[in-house]
């Protein structure tokens, strides 16, 4: 891939970083005696490209990470509050039955119940 297809240019920073690396690279490349230089210049501007790439997809990994968090969150909230109402219904179911036993045992203990 041509180093100029793996440069946003939609950066700022990055255009201008492109630009002075290709201006770098065209006048080490004019004298035959550079050569090294060049070549080590090049590696080392590609490591930085690729640095650049996988930083951004880091970065579009982690705001996908967030989002999913976002929504886990949401989730839990949701089944935090359907977990409370359920406890208050069987709260609620709870009182209703003791109360029926009381009653049972109200109406089982008055004389000619038994």
């Amino acid at each position: 891939m041509c180093i100029r297809d793996r440069v946003s240019t939609q950066s700022t920073w990055g255009y201008y970083f492109f630009q002075s690396s290709l201006q770098i690279l065209q006048e080490v490349s004019k004298d035959p005696r550079l050569e090294h230089i060049r070549s080590s210049y090049e590696a080392l501007h590609n490591a930085f490209l690729n640095s650049v790439e996988n930083e951004k997809k880091l970065l579009m990994k982690s705001q996908d990470d967030e989002n999913r968090i976002t929504l886990l969150a949401l989730e839990n909230e949701r089944l935090i509050r359907l977990l409370e109402l359920s406890n208050e219904r069987e709260q609620r179911n709870k009182e209703k039955v003791e109360l029926l036993h009381d009653e049972i045992r109200y109406l089982q203990s008055k004389p000619g119940n038994k």
